[in-house]
């Protein structure tokens, strides 16, 4: 005895190749789906007697744990970096701050101390030679007096290059005696008017003149108004002259120091004066220097008492000009040729129109207009009342400044980058499983069963949850697999089937699903669509049952079409095999009878007698059922037929070209609904369809033919298929709800119908089952595909030989219902002669010969 269980196996793999260029395509239950991880919208149902309601999903506006958590790791990085900038830059601001404050300061106050400290080197000089001088010196004496003067100048020229002018002597009257440079190689002595230049003035401590004349050049007196008022001024003491310009060096200013020696007779007087005439270009030089290093800085001195500009940053520009009549007009910081001083300038006389105010010998620091503002108001007893001014642009600090805290901040915010990147990370490492989850219920919801993947997941709880998910899983696996196909396809509202078209569609398609597509997409609202469903009640009206009432208790009339798998020997295979094995046989017809009726739409049946039916539109609402019924048959005894392995489990002795399945495809109006009470409900169709297809089965497989369809059936799909007249049943009416045999009212026995309680009143017309119970249908076998596509070309002459093949059985078959039996019979005795030349007799030509063979001799008999 054959091992039938090992089935799978046993199929090869071209019948799988083969089968997959047909609508009857291996079940999808054998496929991998493709799923997409996006989480569906979920609908809520209840299901009552009445019918099914949708409840409103969840809002929208609820927050998911992913995001709360992201926030939450979010929100504390973020204020983590907040707390710790805030604490580091109240930290570092004031001490920047204040550090650029010391710096300013710092820096101003060198400035403040050069010039302090070159105005008493200045001092010194004078004073030391004042008190070489003093005591019993002769003034008037010139050699002596050129003697100390020529020695203390070439001193000051090396400790002082830019400074150092004239060094002279003088009295009440114009008497002036004393050297000056002329220029880095000349010294010149003068007395009053009279000038000799002093040759090789390194080589000597005395002037060098020219013994041949007596002068070398002679000027014009010079004005010392200024010198005497200055010296009567301190007859006593040491004063500093007014700033005073010269037109050969217009961007220098000049100051004269003098030191008086008092008159011994006249304390009220001065017997004669040292003066020291000595250049600002010192100081203009270093306050250049000073700027040079501060990008943007500016720096310049006033004279108080003046307004003028003493020394300014910038050497080259003149602190006076002269017009054409040499008149001196001396410049201030607002009228000097140089932007910078003017800017500073004027927001400096803008605080203090008079200078006068200004705070003497204390710093004052400022902001004004971008700039950091330091001034310092230098005032001496030697008659020194000068304001020092260092500008310095608030951007060179506060750039450093904002500088440190963008790359600080930049740094924070990276830190929060990579922190909200690494939180998101775990977040989703944290919700992925529970995500994972949601999917999974989300397609148990849609009752998508298979497939359903678990990770592990190191959170115990989650392995909880996924352990007893699987269980639950399982669980409603085995209830679903009792559950009926057509309650199956209610619930899931027909995704299954529809999925599963699309997925036929997009595979290609052979000849014969061309057919059945074409077939399938005919407009639906022909005549002969179906039937709208209609509920019977007591007072016998039709109305439309409502579509959410489907799961209640009802009964409605409707077109179904009837498409019944006949297998031949199963019940040897049941009474000669294991059950085992019988299950295993059993369940894969089963899958692929269940996976072309989810394609065509329709609802199995269960598994009686060798047959298994199969409905459209009973509780499914299918349009042109018919259409779909011959399609399902089509591709069903295609599909199976074509497996050899399965036959011969069934029929170790089955051919490739026998015929071990066959349909028989019926259409009528039948009544559909769930019955029994509410707790207890069954789908059932009630009407004469199982003996009429049954009848239609039987001729079948009497005749060896794998498909039979009614008339109904052929007028649907002879525009597209070739039909062929088999034979005339008797099929019971569509009003026929039981079995007429079992009808005490229909099959009355002669015996009892003859004694006296029945009134021994019967017609002599009376038969058992009368023309009200029983109808003629003519039977048809199911051929192929009748159009051929231009683009079939090289199936073209086969294809036409197919179709001329029954072209002749059809012609007899007119003759037939004409009555011309001879001529008939002729047609089908040549049909039948060719079809033995081809190594086979078709017995549905020898059926009809028979057939004709007796209406032939009723006819003689009528005759005689």
């Amino acid at each position: 005895m054959p091992k039938v269980h090992p089935l799978a196996h046993q199929l090869s793999e071209q019948h799988f190749s083969s089968s997959q260029q047909s609508m009857a395509d291996t079940p999808k239950s054998n496929l991998k789906k493709q799923r997409s991880r996006a989480l569906p919208d979920i609908v809520y149902n209840t299901n009552d007697e009445f019918g099914t309601h949708h409840q409103e999903p969840p809002s929208r506006s609820k927050i998911s744990i992913k995001t709360c958590l992201i926030l939450l790791v979010a929100f504390l990085e973020i204020l983590t970096v907040l707390v710790l900038s805030s604490v580091w830059i109240s930290c570092f601001l004031p001490y920047m701050l204040k550090w650029g404050s010391s710096v300013r300061e710092k820096g101003f106050d060198n400035i403040v101390q050069f010039t302090h400290s070159t105005l008493k080197e200045l001092m010194l000089v004078v004073e030391t030679e004042k008190e070489i001088l003093s005591d019993g010196f002769d003034p008037y004496d010139t050699a002596l007096v050129e003697k100390h003067m020529f020695k203390l100048f070439k001193n000051e020229i090396k400790r002082h290059p830019s400074l150092p002018l004239t060094l002279f002597i003088g009295d009440h009257t114009r008497y002036n005696f004393g050297v000056f440079q002329l220029n880095e190689t000349m010294i010149v002595s003068f007395l009053e008017d009279s000038y000799w230049y002093c040759s090789d003035y390194e080589l000597y401590d005395h002037c060098e003149r020219n013994h041949s004349a007596p002068f070398d050049v002679v000027l014009d007196p010079i004005d010392m108004n200024d010198i005497w008022d200055t010296a009567r001024a301190a007859p006593n003491g040491t004063r500093f002259t007014m700033s005073y310009a010269d037109i050969t060096l217009p961007s220098i200013t000049f100051i004269t120091l003098l030191s008086m020696v008092k008159n011994t007779s006249d304390p009220s007087d001065y017997a004669f004066w040292i003066g020291y005439d000595v250049s600002v270009e010192s100081f203009s030089k270093y306050l250049s220097l000073a700027t040079r290093e501060i990008d943007g800085a500016i720096a310049f001195t006033i004279e108080v008492s003046t307004n003028y500009l003493i020394s300014n940053y910038d050497p080259e520009v003149s602190v006076a000009v002269w017009d054409e009549q040499q008149q001196e007009t001396r410049l201030t910081a607002i009228t000097v040729r140089d932007k910078g001083t003017n800017l500073i300038g004027k927001s400096l006389y803008s605080l203090y129109p008079d200078l006068q105010v200004i705070e003497r010998n204390k710093m004052i620091m400022l902001e004004v207009e971008g700039y950091y503002l330091s001034m310092y108001r230098l005032c001496t007893e030697e008659n020194v009342d000068w304001l020092l001014v260092f500008a310095e642009p608030t951007s060179n600090y506060l750039t450093t400044i904002f500088m440190a805290v963008g790359i600080a901040l930049g740094i924070s915010l990276l830190i929060i980058i990579i922190s909200i990147i690494f939180g998101v990370y775990i977040s989703f490492k944290i919700i992925q499983p529970f995500y994972e989850l949601i999917f999974n219920f989300s397609e148990v919801s849609e009752m998508k069963l298979e497939g359903l993947e678990f990770r592990n997941s190191l959170f115990r709880e989650v392995v909880i949850l996924q352990g007893h998910f699987k269980g639950m899983v399982d669980r409603i696996k085995l209830y679903r697999c009792f559950i009926p196909s057509h309650l199956i396809s209610k619930i899931d509202g027909g995704e299954e089937v529809d999925k599963s078209r699309r997925s036929k569609d997009s595979q290609p398609q052979s000849k014969s699903a061309y057919s059945i597509a074409k077939l399938v997409k005919e407009d639906a609202s022909s005549s002969f669509s179906s039937i709208g469903s209609t509920t019977k009640k007591q007072s016998q009206t039709q109305q439309p049952i409502d579509i959410l009432a489907r799961f209640a208790l009802h009964l409605d009339k409707r077109k179904v079409g009837f498409a019944c798998l006949h297998i031949e020997g199963m019940s040897a295979c049941i009474a000669n095999n294991s059950y085992s094995e019988t299950v295993t046989v059993l369940s894969e017809i089963f899958k692929y009878v269940y996976d072309m009726s989810k394609i065509h739409g329709g609802s199995v049946g269960n598994f009686d007698n060798e047959t298994i039916t199969i409905s459209f539109n009973s509780n499914i609402d299918t349009a042109a059922p018919e259409k779909k019924s011959i399609t399902f048959a089509y591709a069903i005894v295609r599909k199976l037929n074509g497996l050899l392995p399965l036959k011969k489990a069934i029929n170790p002795e089955a051919t490739d070209k026998a015929q071990t399945f066959r349909v028989a495809v019926l259409s009528q109006a039948v009544c559909c609904g769930n019955l029994g009470t509410n707790d207890f409900k069954n789908f059932t169709i009630v009407g004469s369809f199982q003996r009429n297809i049954l009848s239609m089965l039987d001729l079948a497989v009497n005749l060896n033919i794998e498909i039979v369809v009614s008339e109904e059936i052929k007028a649907k799909t002879h525009n597209f298929y070739q039909h062929r007249f088999i034979d005339t049943l008797n099929f019971l009416t569509e009003q026929q709800y039981g079995i007429p045999e079992l009808d005490k009212s229909l099959n009355k026995n002669w015996a009892f119908l003859k004694s006296p309680e029945y009134g021994n009143n019967i017609p002599e017309s009376y038969t058992p089952l009368s023309s009200k119970q029983i109808t003629e249908v003519n039977v048809y076998e199911f051929g192929d595909f009748m159009e051929v596509k231009e683009d079939e070309w090289m199936y073209e002459l086969e294809e036409k030989k197919k179709r001329n093949l029954w072209q002749s059985y059809g012609a007899a078959c007119n003759l037939f219902f004409d009555k011309k039996y001879e001529e008939a019979c002729g047609l089908l005795n040549e049909f039948l002669d060719r079809t033995i030349q081809n190594g086979k007799a078709d017995l549905p030509t020898i059926n009809l010969l028979e057939k004709l063979k007796k209406l032939q001799e009723r006819e003689k008999l009528e005759q005689l």
